[in-house]
């Protein structure tokens, strides 16, 4: 049985699932492949999927699609499949059980990791600096490649909500922050400059995370980013207090996180609070209503409702 993508809604998955590859044991010389890729590829757009693929771990077709046609023409037709033969690329699909030859073949439902001979092509031809390849960095759950892809929807809105400002810096986690002497996982973070100078960190909340140890993760929260907090050290370039985005698992998470954070000092620095499919389905990045508009207004304490009207999602001055 293979998991169909399009029928994310809530962005879970069971634990049964594996990462079937379609071209793991591929081993095709990189001389080789680059010759092919330079006859019939844009090296420029190969390189960029490459970085795209490297920096986000996985995708889909379509989402690389939506990212790389902000800089370059790519159109539906591009031969993902040809660079994956010749190992650039990694690509699989998500299954449970019996593997069906037809869900294979199922386009929808491939997701590409980079490959061998994309970071090969990063360091020998374009003379960028990345680790070599290995295996294990695209051996992942189901549930850490859902969330991966996870983060890239929620990086193409947030690429269309700040076209009007600069990305300066964008890292995918989980990224390990340090507060009182432990560490806690970021999933996604941001910074732009320009009119406006910021840092935001993202973590995506299961449900399962609220059992297991949820509290301590806000108490190293509060530290990280209190008045002598790390973050004074961890960002330097724009030093400006992160803002947090709690992306929670559904409506009920998002009321058990707010009660939870209307306890702490969390409260003040916390940006928005979402369920995903409602952050994706109403575009409430670049809806005139939030971030982006609250982000060019004055330095005042604003209070917005979520569109459900069941939690008060407090704002800080910026």
């Amino acid at each position: 049985m293979c998991f169909n993508i399009l029928d994310i809604k809530t962005y879970k998955i069971d634990k049964n699932y594996k990462q079937c590859f379609s071209n793991i044991k591929n081993s095709i010389e990189y001389s080789f492949a680059i010759d092919y890729m330079l006859e019939n590829f844009d090296e420029n757009i190969v390189k960029e999927i490459c970085l795209f693929l490297y920096k986000f771990k996985f995708a889909t077709k379509k989402q690389i699609i939506d990212i790389i046609n902000k800089k370059y023409n790519i159109s539906a037709d591009f031969k993902f499949e040809e660079l994956a033969q010749f190992d650039f690329f990694k690509d699989f699909i998500l299954v449970k059980g019996y593997v069906d030859e037809e869900y294979e073949k199922n386009e929808e439902n491939t997701i590409y990791s980079i490959g061998p001979n994309g970071v090969n092509l990063l360091i020998d031809y374009f003379n960028i600096q990345v680790p070599r390849w290995e295996f294990k960095n695209i051996s992942k759950s189901a549930d850490k490649v859902i969330k991966a892809l996870q983060v890239v929807d929620i990086y193409i809105n947030i690429v269309e909500s700040f076209k009007d400002f600069n990305i300066v810096y964008e890292s995918v986690g989980p990224n390990q922050r340090r507060a009182l002497g432990d560490k806690f996982d970021v999933d996604f973070e941001w910074s732009i400059s320009g009119n406006i100078n910021q840092n935001f960190l993202l973590l995506i909340i299961r449900d399962e995370d609220l059992k297991e140890g949820f509290n301590r993760k806000i108490f190293k929260l509060e530290h990280f980013l209190s008045e002598k907090g790390k973050w004074r050290y961890d960002y330097i370039d724009i030093p400006r207090r992160p803002k947090v985005i709690f992306v929670c698992e559904n409506e009920e998470s998002m009321k058990i996180i707010s009660k939870k954070l209307r306890g702490s000092s969390l409260n003040k620095h916390t940006l928005l609070l979402y369920t995903h499919d409602i952050l994706l389905k109403e575009n409430l990045l670049t809806d005139c209503k939030t971030l982006k508009t609250y982000i060019k207004e004055t330095n005042s304490l604003k209070e917005y409702k979520s569109l459900n009207e069941n939690l008060i999602l407090s704002t800080y001055d910026i």
